[in-house]
């Protein structure tokens, strides 16, 4: 890579992970386009000539730290890529054709330029390259592996939560390499958090060449690649995907409608249940009130760091419609469902099994699966709404093959009594799973931003964001934030996250808890001087704009003055002019005369204004409106 020093290990595995996968699925079956992808790519990083048989496999294991790929498979991709003019043989080693090689060069130089941009735009010093390097393949690694083991029916709950970890990916990697984890983990943190299509690229390429990979490894027969398994599949939406489809404005609304289009192409459908639209107006009701509530409580700069999807659609609508008019279009969602070619469930079995026993044992195991992900309380509410969904769908699969789509990613790790495999399925996890299937069909581009945007509040701490609930505690204390500096109250809302996760402000107890908590972090002698600082900045900044406008009617004053004087000498230099000009003769009428007279005055005029501008100049011009604010000096 120019102009970074790197490992031999590293570089291979950069030029191999970064480099995109592509696929014709009309071709040949994609699990035999992977192979072949990956065998021309591990001759290709290879600092020999050739490679053995062995060798491809050995190249490709030293990258993905396990065989994915077995004896047998390895040669019939080479026998593949003989047949295609890909690879040459000689004596039982392999090379990749002048033209193959040529093509893979131009892809794997443009993946490693854009990787080094990204490189420069994290970091100053050149050591940090190979500490990150194996800490994002370390991340993707693992997140490749919880996708595939999920899919597969394969997966440890307890890893499939935690997995992968930011922050323990960067302490072991600083541990690793000896270096300072604290500017690791601010690059990390932002290579996730950024939304440049350079960024995007990469997370996409990363994710997309694991999870490619683990799968031929985990999965050998492929069936998880094969087209059919998503024929008269159907996609049951949980609630807060279907928020997502039926809002344009919705973060993942881009990503449902790649889901839409991929159905469409498979053969697969997209329902929701009946329960699930009457918890959503549950929903709308419930965001209504706290809006209301907790408003006033959150600076404007804050605001737009509010994850919540009805939150930011009233934020944008709030101008033009009346409050109760901006979620109109969810309270009777049936033509937006119908267009988005999502069928209703109506069944009577979600009404007789709502207060079954199992019904809430399987609403308490949601409530602690949640908790244990996000250190947040579900309501009991929502709970018996997932209890009863994963059932449901549980049912369904004895007949048919049924999906839960959820954005939840503890409802994965719900074990239903009648069902061994997963019900549910993330959104990412199923849009990394159906991508290399219907590759012919969608856009790379549009994949990888939507992705990167899903993985980034998939992977970050929930601290790097913040729920409208995390601000009623401010509501409930009747506390007045508005005004407060914005760092303040988000390191404030940080704080009370980190310390007391669990407490829930509607109880006095707990109430009193918060605001002493609050009490003390607001008391910090650093924050009241900080404070201080702003609110004299502040009162600067206002006194600073008085004293312009006070300059800048006395301005406009004088213009008027000099302009009023400058029209009546105008005026009276244009008399002299007509006087000493006027025509003699009775051979010329009045009208003849002043035609005679008129290209003078034009003149005159053009001259005159142009000379009494410049004699203003701009800034006195601009006090009276007469020239543009963008070009005044």
């Amino acid at each position: 890579m120019a102009n970074i020093n790197t490992s031999q290990n590293n570089s291979n595995q950069l030029v191999l992970l970064s480099t995109r996968l592509r696929f014709s699925s009309h071709i040949q079956p994609i699990k035999q386009e992977a192979i072949d992808r990956l065998v021309e790519q591990a001759i290709f990083i290879s600092s020999k000539d050739k490679l053995t048989n062995r060798e491809i496999i050995q190249t490709l294991k030293s990258v993905f730290k396990k065989t994915i790929i077995s004896d047998k498979e390895t040669r019939d991709s080479l026998k593949r890529l003989i047949d295609r003019e890909r690879v040459v043989e000689e004596k039982n080693s392999y090379r990749l054709d002048a033209n193959a090689n040529e093509e893979i060069s131009k892809l794997s130089g443009d993946a490693q330029s854009q990787f080094s941009s990204v490189f420069k735009d994290l970091f100053d010093e050149q050591e940090y390259f190979d500490p990150f390097v194996s800490c994002i393949c370390s991340i993707f690694f693992k997140l490749g592996e919880a996708y595939v083991r999920l899919i597969l029916g394969k997966q440890d709950k307890e890893k499939f939560l935690g997995l992968p970890e930011i922050n323990s990916c960067v302490h072991i990697t600083s541990k690793k390499h000896k270096i300072d984890a604290s500017v690791l983990k601010v690059a990390v943190n932002k290579f996730f958090e950024e939304s440049h299509p350079n960024y995007n690229s990469i997370k996409w390429n990363l994710a997309q060449n694991y999870y490619i990979a683990l799968t031929l490894g985990l999965d050998p027969h492929g069936q998880s690649l094969s087209k059919d398994i998503f024929e008269d599949t159907i996609f049951i939406l949980d609630t807060n995907v279907l928020i997502q489809a039926l809002e344009p404005l919705a973060p993942d609304y881009d990503s449902f409608q790649i889901l839409l289009k991929a159905c469409e192409r498979l053969s697969a459908k997209i329902g929701v249940c009946n329960i699930s639209v009457e918890e959503l107006q549950d929903t709308i009701h419930h965001y209504e009130v706290l809006i209301k509530q907790v408003e006033n409580e959150i600076p404007d700069q804050t605001s737009k760091k509010v994850e919540d999807v009805f939150f930011q659609v009233y934020l944008q609508k709030k101008e033009d419609m009346k409050f109760e008019e901006i979620f109109g279009h969810f309270k009777n969602p049936t033509e937006l469902l119908f267009f988005n070619k999502i069928s209703l469930v109506n069944d009577g079995w979600f009404n007789t099994n709502s207060e079954s026993e199992e019904t809430k044992r399987l609403a308490i195991e949601v409530q602690k699966q949640f908790e244990l992900y996000s250190s947040r309380k579900k309501r009991i509410k929502q709970s018996i709404h997932d209890a009863l969904i994963l059932q449901w769908v549980a049912k369904e699969r004895e007949n048919s093959k049924v999906w839960l789509v959820t954005k939840d990613r503890s409802l994965p790790t719900i074990e239903v009594k009648q069902e061994k495999n997963p019900i549910a399925i993330t959104l990412d996890a199923l849009i990394q799973w159906i991508s290399p299937i219907a590759s012919e069909y969608l856009s790379m581009d549009d994949l990888s931003s939507v992705f990167a945007d899903a993985l980034k509040r998939q992977l970050l701490p929930n601290e790097s964001f913040f729920k409208l609930e995390d601000f009623k505690v401010m509501a409930e204390l009747e506390l007045d934030c508005k005004q407060l500096p914005d760092e303040d109250v988000e390191n404030c809302i940080k704080y009370i996250k980190k310390n007391v996760p669990f407490l829930d402000p509607s109880k006095a107890e707990d109430r009193e808890k918060i605001g002493h908590l609050i009490s003390t972090f607001f008391a910090s002698p650093s924050r009241k001087y900080k404070q201080e600082i702003d609110s004299l900045k502040r009162s600067h900044k206002e006194k600073d704009e008085q004293i312009a406008n006070l300059n800048q009617d006395k301005l406009r004053q004088q213009t008027f003055t000099l302009v009023t004087i400058g029209i009546t000498i105008f005026l009276i230099i244009g008399v002299f002019i007509s006087y000493l000009l006027w025509p003699s003769g009775k051979q010329f009428t009045l009208l003849d005369k002043i035609n005679q007279l008129l290209p003078t005055h034009t003149y005159y005029t053009m001259i005159y204004f142009t000379v009494f501008g410049l004699m203003l100049g701009k800034k006195r011009l601009g006090a009276i409106g007469l020239w543009p604010k963008n070009f005044r000096t």
